[in-house]
């Protein structure tokens, strides 16, 4: 299980790689590889990329950079395990807008009175812990359970413990 998910977490992380380009062209050309789905007629190798990819999820977030390629409200960013994401969408809020939306443009800090309007106050103090580098910093895709942000094989096996224990029934008496 683990192993598998090393495969999804290359393509996500590695945009460029000729596998990464090929299935991109394939099967995800009009999508993220986070949102594609397994197509009518997948290969073997992109179903079993697709059917880890839950896992994956579990523990990848953005990291901010500019902030121009992270939506607010439909991709993981927000510092927080289990869900990365906003407490509560507001009615109306457009999908598709930008976490770059939420800086001051002239100081390059969070618009902190914005952040508090728009969020629930629990995803607010987290947004500001977020820090923030220069506007030409490229947003990039984190695995949050390790230092570094990147994948290991050994994270992904503890939260896969960590999941399994918190979702299983216990079997103790």
């Amino acid at each position: 299980m683990a192993f598998l998910a090393k495969q999804p977490w290359r393509v996500a992380s590695n945009p460029e790689l000729i596998i990464s380009r090929i299935w991109k062209a394939l099967y995800f050309n009009n999508f993220s590889f986070l949102e594609a789905q397994p197509g009518l007629h997948p290969s073997f190798s992109w179903r079993s990329v697709v059917s880890e990819r839950s896992l994956l999820k579990a523990g990848l977030r953005g990291r901010i950079g500019s902030g121009d390629s992270v939506r607010i409200w439909k991709d993981n960013w927000i510092p927080r395990p289990l869900t990365f994401s906003p407490v509560a969408i507001p009615a109306g809020a457009d999908m598709d807008l930008r976490v770059s939306s939420l800086r001051v443009s002239s100081s390059g800090q969070w618009n902190s009175n914005l952040i508090q309007q728009m969020f629930h106050p629990l995803d607010v103090d987290s947004i500001l812990s977020i820090p923030l580098g220069s506007n030409l910093n490229q947003d990039k895709l984190v695995w949050h359970y390790t230092q570094n942000g990147y994948f290991t094989m050994r994270s992904v096996y503890q939260l896969a413990r960590r999941t399994s224990e918190i979702c299983l029934p216990s079997t103790s008496r």
